[in-house]
């Protein structure tokens, strides 16, 4: 299966925090998709998944890939907190 890279960044709309992610997502029926999230350029989580009974041609698969990306982190709660040790120990 072809594997494509697509990278960006979003503003979480319920709270203004910034992430840029590098995602990687498949082709054809059931694309795997996944994506590092960071905030600050420090690694902040992995958020992905599969899209399910759906087979798109390619350039729509980008766009639901980044759709599904920027949904993962606005409604992720374990993007909420620092990941464990990386916390400031201020």
């Amino acid at each position: 299966m072809t594997q494509h890279t697509l990278e960006g960044s979003y503003t979480r709309r319920r709270d203004g925090m910034q992430f840029t992610y590098k995602a990687t997502y498949g082709e054809g029926y059931r694309p795997a998709w996944r994506a590092q999230v960071y905030v600050d350029g420090r690694f902040h989580g992995e958020v992905g998944g599969v899209i399910l009974n759906i087979d798109l041609p390619s350039h729509v698969q980008r766009q639901v890939a980044q759709e599904l990306v920027h949904t993962a982190i606005e409604r992720s709660e374990h993007l909420d907190n620092e990941p464990e040790g990386l916390a400031n120990p201020l």
